[in-house]
């Protein structure tokens, strides 16, 4: 039986409830949903808006042995051109913030669902006069995204104020994961190489040690820095390749003491900007930045014997 077909027979047993929290979509343009703005077809596209929909839907697929995936803002992965004959579930609509609780040393519990984005968490954050999330004021993607990957924005990591995670195990019981320092690294996660689901994450947070106006002048000015580095001029997934301090010098230095800004395959091109980020210039496609990807990490070996590492996870058909 064909995907399609499985799938609308599973809906049709469901009761309306279920149908409209579930939000399930077919022959899905990736491109729509990813920064990079490329990609291929998902047979199938999902967008819970509740853990009970979200924990059904992969039970189905489980029982079924249907592949799935989970995304959020799209911002650090590359989806291929190929259609991806499976289920993609997408987060986003699970974006409730809510306050834990209030310590007496002046630190907060603020907990979010994984599939807010993380600037309009930080957007909320700034409004109740909550501080310590402000270096993460315009990045692109969701919460869940940053907690997976430990954002690191202007020398801070999302370890630094991560308090636990609410994570769907693969056997689809929900277990509470608290922060443990020997756990994160540069760009890493307890999460990273588990195939857990990050339902919702608890920040460690200030609470009224700076009035709203000073908190949103932080962020303006992140927000700026941002887009002085040009960020926000071309679809893209930001740095391509992860620092790495053994090096001496940060990847899109190395890329640029390689003479490799500027390279194009196709529509990909290595950003005349800045070394480590790849853009989109308006026709690429997936393949064409993975092939970039590949060339900037050969010549960069060739040149320096450095094997950087990329960043961007790029999903196969």
């Amino acid at each position: 039986m064909e995907l399609e077909e499985t799938v609308r027979n599973f809906l049709q047993n469901q009761d309306k409830k279920f149908s409209s929290e579930a939000c399930v979509q077919f022959n899905e343009k990736m491109s729509r949903h990813t920064t990079f703005k490329t990609g291929g077809i998902a047979k199938v596209y999902a967008c819970p808006q509740t853990e009970n929909a979200l924990t059904a839907i992969l039970k189905f697929a489980a029982d079924n042995k249907i592949r799935t995936f989970i995304t959020g803002g799209g911002s650090n992965i590359v989806f291929c051109d190929e259609d991806f004959n499976g289920i993609v579930i997408n987060t986003l609509s699970m974006n409730s913030i809510r306050i834990t609780e209030e310590e007496k040393d002046g630190f907060i519990l603020v907990s979010t669902q994984s599939g807010a984005m993380t600037s309009a968490f930080v957007n909320w954050c700034t409004k109740n006069s909550i501080s310590g999330m402000q270096e993460f004021a315009g990045l692109p993607g969701s919460i869940g995204g940053a907690v997976y990957m430990n954002a690191r924005c202007f020398n801070k990591e999302i370890s630094n104020v991560f308090y636990s995670a609410r994570i769907l195990k693969k056997d689809l019981n929900i277990e509470e994961i608290y922060f443990n320092s020997n756990q994160w690294e540069y760009k890493k996660s307890p999460f990273t190489d588990r195939e857990d689901i990050i339902l919702e994450v608890t920040f460690r947070l200030e609470k009224n040690s700076k009035t709203e106006k000073e908190l949103a002048e932080e962020c303006r000015h992140f927000v700026e820095e941002r887009k002085s580095r040009g960020h926000f001029n071309f679809p893209s997934a930001g740095s391509v390749f992860k620092n790495n301090h053994e090096f001496g010098k940060p990847s899109g230095a190395i890329i640029d003491q390689c003479g490799l800004k500027g390279l194009t395959n196709g529509g990909a091109k290595v950003a005349d900007f800045h070394g480590n980020i790849i853009i989109n210039t308006g026709n690429a496609t997936s393949s064409q930045i993975a092939e970039l990807v590949r060339t900037v990490h050969d010549k960069v070996l060739e040149k320096t014997g450095f094997s950087l590492e990329p960043e961007i996870i790029f999903i196969q058909p």
